[in-house]
């Protein structure tokens, strides 16, 4: 049932920023990203300048509401100001760029596959192919409190610890220091019926979990923190 699609907000839609497929975003925007804002903080001017240069750029820029790219004008300057606002929530001036790429990649055009592995390379920081716990763990936080700041009635809660705990079951059968491979990362969100039920809310269309476990196969486990 896709009844609960979420929407990216207002003012976000209106920015140029979504609707953009997983491939940009993650291959494209990020990298750039990365480069130029290494801390991964980002104030409202490289904001600007940033998103205005990557969504300009031919084939790979953005189409925003009205037909026009987001090309550095004043009009699109001023939709890129009102998406920053909209995610500096607690108006400090800056705007976390893990929480942001994260949001951007849920609400992109894409299968939940390619989804998923983009968040699982956005949080490999060191490129090696594998997250620790702690990884794990923040990419869950980090990509609820984006989603919270970037969705239009999601209704998402997600209570303190709660990131941790799913990070401690989906690594309750390795080691301290044993880490979680891209295919055991997959192994574990593909049944896992929390996390499944959450991302289906991301999704276009059913062609977006073909060759996903269904409902029926997926794992529900009780948390206390819920």
């Amino acid at each position: 049932d896709l009844a609960g699609r979420v929407e990216a907000t207002a003012v976000l839609e209106r920015s140029g920023l979504t609707d953009v497929s997983t491939e940009i975003v993650s291959k494209v925007w990020w990298p750039k990203f990365r480069s130029r804002c290494p801390r991964f903080g980002v104030n409202l001017s490289a904001f600007q300048a940033f998103f205005s240069a990557v969504c300009g750029r031919g084939r790979g820029g953005v189409v925003a509401s009205g037909g026009s790219t987001a090309d550095g004008s004043a009009e699109s300057a001023a939709k890129l100001h009102k998406a920053f606002e909209s995610l500096d929530t607690q108006s400090r001036g800056v705007v976390d760029g893990l929480e942001m790429f994260a949001a951007l990649m849920l609400l992109s055009r894409g299968t939940l596959e390619t989804k998923a592995s983009a968040l699982f390379a956005l949080f490999d920081l060191a490129g090696r192919g594998r997250l620790e716990r702690s990884s794990l763990a923040l990419l869950l936080e980090r990509t609820a409190s984006g989603l919270r700041k970037s969705c239009a009635c999601l209704g998402l809660h997600v209570p303190r610890g709660l990131p941790r705990a799913l990070a401690e079951r989906a690594f309750s059968k390795r080691g301290l220091e044993e880490e979680m491979g891209a295919s055991d990362f997959a192994a574990w969100w593909r049944r896992d019926g929390l996390l499944r039920s959450t991302l289906r809310r991301f999704v276009a269309g059913p062609e977006d979990e073909a060759g996903l476990p269904d409902e029926d196969d997926w794992s529900w486990e009780k948390f206390r923190e819920l």
